[in-house]
């Protein structure tokens, strides 16, 4: 494996790479949605003006992103482009894109 490629150096100490099972929640989405359940109030997101959101937040906002993203008839599937700046704004629309099942490009 190149140098500076392998993903197991991002493990916390004692955790081995047969121990992760990257696909235990079905989903990237899903892993994410787990860990926002676990710890609701944990400070998961920090703003580019330093504000804070909670994983609850987080789960809240981008749950409505999504739903505003089918709304608008976007369908499983469909491919959708994000552009903006650096923000918790973009990475809400990014993740809401993800749990409706869109494709970001």
């Amino acid at each position: 494996m190149p140098e500076g490629k392998d993903w197991t150096a991002h493990l916390p100490a004692g955790i081995a790479a047969d121990e992760v099972n990257l696909l235990a929640d079905g989903s990237l989405t899903g892993r994410i949605e787990r860990q926002w359940r676990t710890s609701a109030s944990w400070p998961q997101l920090r703003d580019v003006d330093g504000a804070w959101l909670s994983s609850l937040e987080l789960e809240e906002r981008t749950r409505v992103a999504g739903n505003r993203l089918r709304a608008a008839g976007l369908e499983r599937g469909d491919r959708v482009v994000l552009i903006a700046g650096t923000s918790a704004r973009w990475l809400i629309a990014y993740l809401g894109a993800l749990r409706a099942g869109l494709v970001v490009v």
